[in-house]
């Protein structure tokens, strides 16, 4: 039962982590929506090599430990930040 709680706090923690990611980048792109909304594909590509070499970025999943984000769909996101500033 311990190690069940455990995984469910984590699962609660991760999903915190990922909504509060989403209102974040929400609010960047919303204010930067004069400009344009998608990233040019060399800059994702580049952005995501950056996460690709990066200790938090789960490649098997998408998935960065840090915000929660799928980065594939981020990367593409003109206002969208790295929540550790490597972009």
């Amino acid at each position: 039962m311990t190690e069940e709680n455990n995984n469910l706090k984590e699962r609660y923690q991760l999903w915190r982590t990922q909504i509060k990611s989403l209102l974040q980048t929400t609010n960047d792109v919303v204010k930067e929506f004069d400009k344009s909304l998608l990233m040019k594909e060399e800059i994702r590509k580049e952005r995501l090599s950056i996460c690709d070499e990066c200790e938090y970025y789960k490649k098997e999943y998408n998935l960065c430990q840090k915000c929660g984000c799928n980065m594939k769909l981020k990367t593409k996101l003109y206002a969208a930040k790295c929540p550790i500033d490597k972009w």
